[in-house]
């Protein structure tokens, strides 16, 4: 009984905080105003506040995204009081997707002042008492002087072991990313493993769920693999992510390196994309996922209540709306006029 009351608790509040989630009239209202600091105060008093605040004391936008993923972790955190030790665990790695995100955040920080020279202004971050996998000080890592003391601070966790596996990459092409995949392919991973703890019917209904997503991931990834020139060879397959719903190593594989096979395979994965089959890939991707990300959550809340399917949803649908806003920002940066903003973000 106290379970079926907490999961009517977490539904009640997750759809009332995604009624709260950007309408399109306030996201054209951003696309059509005259400035970059014009666009962010449309985010004041609304559910994103958390983002336009940072911006303003910070005036950095990746520290500003970096507030509202900790205020996310906040609310995943307190929902998963009570829950069973396995939905528990899912929705840890839910977290981690999180965290890793404040994570990567924090070593751009650190990357930009002591790699680039082109110091970021920090804010604080403090951490709060939430049920995160790991007990991490962002703001002690951003301040960190060396790789060997950003090591250190993280030695109780996995992530120092992955770091520890790209240092060479980082001093000697100067460069984070494959850092990053690496830290987003240890979490999907992880995410496989708590979804087989489910109980039979929650873990058929994550599969599908997660399942796409990871699809998404492959192609996201194989298509970084190809722009940095590696071999098509057995190597290169083995970095193929499991446990997708749709795609397999073999499509794959031939997809990622030919573009014309990849807008196929998007536009019929998501036929509300085939309008824009005919813009350059990295555009295509980025809608894809977005359009993945909204449907999975539409699709999450048809799901039974009293289950992890709204917290997937609200994930799913809060995720969307961050990466929308993302584009937009970054389009007013790069002074995108509105009509291609409109046209990119899929609100013509």
């Amino acid at each position: 009984m106290f379970q079926v009351q907490r999961y009517a608790y977490i539904n009640a509040r997750l759809r009332s905080r995604l009624s709260y989630l950007l309408d399109k009239s306030l996201l054209v209202k951003m696309i059509q105003a005259g400035s970059l600091e014009e666009s962010l105060a449309h985010l004041r008093g609304t559910y994103y506040d958390d983002f336009y605040q940072s911006y303003q004391q910070s005036g950095d936008l990746i520290l500003a995204e970096q507030a509202f993923t900790q205020s996310q972790m906040r609310l995943l955190s307190h929902l998963s009081l009570g829950l069973s030790a396995s939905v528990q665990d899912f929705m840890k790695s839910l977290l981690m997707m999180h965290e890793t995100a404040l994570l990567k955040t924090a070593l751009r920080v650190w990357f930009y002042r002591e790699i680039l020279q082109k110091p970021l202004r920090s804010i604080s971050l403090p951490s709060g008492q939430m049920l995160l996998a790991y007990d991490i000080s962002y703001e002690t890592l951003m301040a960190s002087a060396t790789l060997d003391e950003m090591r250190e601070h993280l030695k109780e966790t996995p992530y120092a072991q992955i770091l520890h596996a790209h240092e060479a990459t980082i001093l000697s092409d100067r460069t984070l990313y494959a850092l990053e995949v690496a830290l987003d392919r240890y979490v999907f991973t992880d995410i496989q493993r708590v979804i087989h703890l489910l109980p039979a019917g929650e873990r058929i209904m994550m599969q599908q769920l997660m399942g796409a997503y990871i699809d998404m991931e492959n192609l996201q990834f194989g298509r970084g693999l190809v722009a940095y020139h590696v071999d098509k060879n057995v190597q290169m397959e083995a970095e193929f992510l499991s446990g997708g719903s749709r795609l397999q190593p073999k499509l794959w594989m031939d997809v990622i390196h030919d573009e014309d096979q990849l807008r196929k395979l998007l536009v019929e994965w998501y036929p509300a994309l085939t309008a824009h089959e005919e813009e350059p890939i990295s555009l295509l991707l980025m809608l894809a996922e977005r359009e993945l990300l909204y449907t999975s959550g539409k699709r999450a809340l048809s799901y039974p209540p009293f289950s992890c399917a709204p917290i997937v949803a609200y994930f799913f649908l809060v995720e969307h709306d961050r990466r929308t806003i993302l584009s937009i920002i970054n389009a007013k940066v790069y002074a995108i006029s509105s009509d291609q903003i409109m046209q990119m973000t899929r609100l013509e």
